[in-house]
């Protein structure tokens, strides 16, 4: 790995890149003495902070912007209020790194809980001090595919938080979310990370949504089955085949995937 370092008023950024072609988007460390530069480092939404605990500022983002996605994670140590708004049609997501609780449109909401706020829409946001977050902002591209495989009205963005995920589940976010900004890690390709975060983010909306999906009759999964047969016996298997690329693909949604195989091959 190379870095060079920039200074600004009050913040010195860190960029990172080991120059390989097609490698993970370069890894920015962003360094704060000021909540308000700290809350203008931020992309692809609007932010504005006060400081509510006493002494000096200091804060720290790492960030990985991708095509589609921005993923960060975000250290304060001071308590914040911070006013917030994603780009219209787009979504975050965010989560505690620690054991550390926060408020979320004046409503505490524990660690464990992955946030969710939809685009267009004000929240506030009260962090204590010593706090970190991971947090991502999806862009409206890749909302749309998440309705569209999921079968979606909406993403639940009148929710504060995508229910029914596990201890596992939310473990697993934050071991990915912290290899990702590791500068010693993630030499993956940008594709490779942008399947894996696809796949993550179908997971959990998968597991989140509770609406009653009717199962489509045998025939039509007979179907499909058929098409993904096809699909598979024209691919020469140099790279391992996800479950969203077999989604685009046959042209169907996660959970008809699931439902055909459940009914074609017990």
């Amino acid at each position: 790995y190379c870095s060079n370092m920039t200074h600004k008023k009050g913040m010195s950024i860190t960029r990172m890149s080991n120059q390989m072609p097609q490698t993970a988007p370069m890894l920015c460390i962003h360094h704060t003495k000021d909540a308000n530069q700290q809350a203008a480092s931020l992309i692809n939404w609007q932010q504005e902070y006060d400081q509510l605990s006493d002494g000096r500022f200091l804060g720290q983002i790492r960030e990985r912007r991708f095509p589609n996605f921005h993923v960060f994670r975000e250290d304060s140590n001071r308590a914040l209020r911070q006013q917030c708004r994603v780009e219209e049609g787009g979504v975050w997501l965010g989560i505690s790194v620690e054991d550390k609780a926060l408020h979320i449109n004046h409503s505490q909401l524990d660690a464990d809980k992955l946030l969710l706020r939809s685009g267009g829409v004000d929240f506030e946001l009260i962090t204590p001090e010593a706090f970190s977050i991971y947090g991502m902002v999806l862009k409206q591209d890749f909302v749309q595919q998440l309705k569209e495989q999921l079968e979606l009205d909406d993403v639940k963005g009148q929710e504060l938080y995508l229910s029914g995920l596990s201890e596992r589940h939310i473990q697993q976010l934050k071991y990915y979310l912290g290899i990702l900004l590791d500068p010693n890690q993630a030499r993956w390709s940008c594709e490779t990370h942008q399947t894996v975060v696809k796949d993550v983010l179908m997971e959990l909306f998968s597991l989140s949504s509770q609406r009653e999906v009717s199962s489509r009759a045998a025939s039509q999964r007979q179907v499909v089955m058929n098409r993904i047969r096809q699909y598979l016996e024209n691919q020469d298997y140099r790279t391992p085949i996800t479950v969203s690329e077999l989604c685009e693909a046959v042209h169907v949604s996660r959970r008809t995937l699931q439902y055909t195989f459940e009914a074609c091959c017990d």
